[in-house]
Formats: structure tokens, sequence, C-alpha cells
């Protein structure tokens, strides 16, 4: 099955919490479990990622490393 790139996304309709139920395992998020990332759009355009896990499983390990950000093109 062929896979096209869309040519457009509404990051209005995007924004908001999203589960992670799949990922790429790195050095960094090998032990990360439960992951949700959050998007938000911000008034100049970008877009605000905040991911929440909780580590190795543990209860009470919840961390919530720095923002990312995705610059949209005008």
């Amino acid at each position: 099955m062929a896979q096209n790139p869309v040519t457009t996304v509404d990051l209005e309709k995007y924004s908001g919490k999203w589960f992670v139920i799949a990922m790429i395992p790195t050095e960094l998020n090998q032990r990360w479990d439960y992951m949700t990332e959050t998007y938000t759009m911000k008034s100049n355009g970008n877009v605000d990622i905040y991911t929440e896990y909780v580590k190795e499983n543990k209860p009470g390990s919840a961390k919530k490393p720095k923002e990312k950000h995705i610059h949209s093109k005008g």
C-alpha cells in the first residue's frame, strides 16, 4: 500500500492530550511507560509539546521532561 504525505495539517484539531501507544525506543525513553503528549497551539503559530511518563513502571515516578516546540510555517 502506497503512503502519500498530506499537504496540510489542521494543528488546532491536533491540539490536546494524546496517549502514546507505540514509539521507537531511544536511550532516553526506553524505560518510559504510560506516556502522554500534550500539544498546545501558541499565539505565534508554534506548537508546544509537553510529555509525561512513568519511569520503569514505578508508582510515583511520573516525570515531566522539558517542553519541545514545533515551528509552523506561516
